[in-house]
């Protein structure tokens, strides 16, 4: 999980509308559905740009090279496949394994550093999450593109949720496709007001998606986007809204394990030649452990963060006590980051959490 970050909706869409075509041996090249209705359903992985960051050609095909490699000698029949944008902008090669599963798939691409995998069969083909459990379902054959969120523009939106009439200074604001996502708990910088978050899918002129949101402050009778705020309350803002899809996303597919919590210690620097006296300090971390025996990890040297183990007095229980218990390491991870920038918006310094 040290690689972990959320896969936000626009990417998951990106995904989706992936266009996958398999080389057969006697029908040379076919879409992955026609493929699969004669071999099964097929897993589709790809060794190319771990965790999103594009790398040279060089790196990726060495990668590919080992990973056909890794799943022949481990006895896999393979495809030769390519995934593809569906305007042809970008490709990427990757591999197409009959009948493998989807727990050996995602375990395969979380080796490679792959946020999903590909599952097609005749008439659907799904993505799965490696590092987050999430699912995302299409037809396997002809263009797609994901429903709105709904059919409201973002003033109607509020209307709804509020009954309030605001003054909305953009153009994707007037546009349909907003709901109400809800309150983050993070207060207006310039009323103190809870801020509230809207949020929508919307296309850009080229038909790529995005996540768009828009943050209101109903002390002030202002809507803004993230980037007009200051860049602690973006932080926060961001961080509540990926622990929110990773919640829902725990919610729609529950996997068995125990349960996850976020922990708060303290941390005091005596002499204040690592941790600064101006602010109280402390550290965000998650575990699947009683988070007792988990601090008492960091004090004896075991997995533990430099921070914690040198300057860990004891557990803030003062700052714990409303937390949210998580169903999966995914969503406490998410949390993590979000109440890590709440503690900063509140004036204390913070490690971890990131």
């Amino acid at each position: 999980m040290r690689h972990f970050h959320v896969v936000r909706e626009h990417v998951r869409i990106a995904y989706a509308r992936t266009e996958i075509t398999v080389t057969d041996p006697e029908l040379g090249e076919v879409a992955a559905a026609d493929a699969a209705e004669r071999y099964g359903p097929l897993w589709v992985i790809t060794a190319h740009n771990p965790f999103s960051e594009k790398r040279s050609s060089a790196e990726n095909e060495a990668d590919h090279r080992r990973l056909v490699a890794e799943l022949g000698d481990a006895g896999h029949e393979l495809l030769p496949a390519v995934g593809a944008s569906p305007d042809g902008r970008w490709s990427e090669t990757s591999t197409a394994v009959i009948g493998l599963g989807r727990r050996r798939a995602t375990k395969v691409g979380r080796a490679y550093g792959q946020n999903a995998v590909f599952e097609v069969t005749p008439s659907v083909q799904k993505v799965h999450g490696c590092f987050s459990t999430w699912v995302l379902a299409r037809p396997a054959c002809g263009p797609w593109e994901p429903a709105p969120f709904s059919d409201a523009t973002l003033d109607e939106a509020i209307r709804e949720a509020f009954g309030l009439e605001l003054d909305l200074p953009f153009w994707r604001f007037r546009r349909p496709g907003w709901r109400y996502s809800g309150d983050p708990q993070i207060p207006c910088d310039l009323c103190g007001t809870d801020l509230d978050v809207f949020s929508a899918l919307l296309q850009f002129k080229d038909g790529t998606w995005y996540d768009a949101k828009a943050i209101i402050c109903q002390g002030c009778r202002t809507a803004r986007i993230p980037s007009h705020l200051p860049a602690a309350r973006r932080r926060a803002i961001y961080g509540w809204s990926d622990w929110h899809l990773t919640a829902q996303d725990a919610l729609k597919h529950p996997t068995k394990g125990g349960e996850w919590h976020c922990y708060i210690a303290a941390l005091d620097d005596p002499e204040g030649k690592r941790l600064w006296r101006d602010k109280e300090w402390v550290y965000v971390g998650q575990t699947g452990k009683d988070v007792d025996e988990r601090f008492a990890e960091h004090k004896s040297g075991v997995r533990s963060n430099r921070f914690v183990r040198d300057f860990g007095t004891h557990l803030r229980g003062d700052l714990m006590a409303d937390l949210p218990t998580h169903r999966t390491a995914a969503e406490a991870l998410a949390y993590e980051r979000y109440l890590a920038a709440q503690l900063e918006l509140c004036g204390y310094g913070v490690k971890g959490g990131t």
